[in-house]
């Protein structure tokens, strides 16, 4: 139902493990991004019901210690076809000064997502702006399985889980 090209390439493929262009974890900081193409992670097959797909990243930041992250600065990266071309997911510790800027992403269920948890997780600093994110229709099925979001930033796992700080400004969706 999709062809990944790093497992099956040139053909259908029934599973698909998680994947990620660059995966940054751990205690991290004063991390740059910029300038670069991440591409064809998972190309899916529209309008057919995928219950297998699994995750596929650009840039994929995951809070994995108890120390906070950041900060991290994504800009001018062009990313298509897989779920999720710019994800931060933050835990307990939170992840800080995120920009995600200048860039054109495309063919993903979500073009950037921000995910503060952990219980009393709070991520900080959050800027978003000069982003094209466009055409994740690929991603839709008749069972409704996927999102289908330009942007999904939310907080989860608890009531003290929030985002602060966060300026969404001048993006084309």
């Amino acid at each position: 139902n999709g062809t990944p090209g790093n497992t099956c390439p040139g053909g259908p493929c029934t599973n698909h493990l998680t994947t990620a262009g660059i995966y940054i974890h751990g205690t991290v900081g004063n991390v740059i991004v910029k300038n670069i193409a991440i591409n064809d992670m998972f190309d899916r097959t529209p309008c057919v019901i995928n219950t297998n797909d699994s995750a596929s990243y650009g840039v994929f930041i995951a809070q994995t210690t108890a120390s906070p992250m950041g900060p991290f600065l994504i800009d001018h990266i062009t990313s298509h076809d897989m779920s999720a071309p710019v994800t931060v997911s933050a835990g307990a510790a939170g992840v800080n000064n995120i920009t995600v800027s200048n860039s054109t992403l495309s063919r993903a269920s979500i073009g950037i997502t921000v995910a503060a948890g952990g219980g009393t997780g709070v991520s900080s600093g959050i800027s978003i702006f000069g982003n094209n994110i466009f055409d994740n229709y690929v991603w839709w099925d008749p069972g409704d399985h996927t999102h289908l979001n330009g942007m999904h930033l939310f907080a989860a796992g608890g009531s003290g889980a929030r985002l602060s700080g966060l300026s969404v400004y001048n993006n084309y969706i």
